[in-house]
């Protein structure tokens, strides 16, 4: 599994924005980075590259499409706590993360 190994601290959110172009058969062929976002850029590209999507059509029959697609990442609040462990959590979701030691 790739992934970035960096601490959550260091990495920055932002909209990633790829062109890519899908096939008449439904295949990703080109994908072309418009905005890269430090730490997700290749693994979405990985992803993309993985997927098959639906051709588009053009009277009634499938063709070749170029189009964008965006990707939104958030940094995540992360704090440490009077237990000596750190949490991370997303603003409105709740802790998604705990890591205590024990005492």
């Amino acid at each position: 599994m790739g992934g970035s190994r960096e601490p959550a601290t260091s990495i920055q959110g932002g909209t990633l924005v790829l062109e890519m172009t899908v096939s008449a058969s439904g295949e990703v062929g080109d994908i072309h980075v418009v905005q890269g976002v430090k730490g997700f850029t290749r693994e979405a590209i990985e992803a993309i590259k993985k997927r098959k999507f639906a051709a588009a059509r053009f009277e009634g029959k499938p063709v070749v499409t170029s189009l964008p697609v965006a990707f939104s990442f958030t940094q995540p609040i992360v704090w440490w706590t009077r237990r000596k462990g750190l949490a991370f959590s997303r603003p409105g979701k709740g802790v998604r993360f705990a890591l205590f030691k024990a005492a």
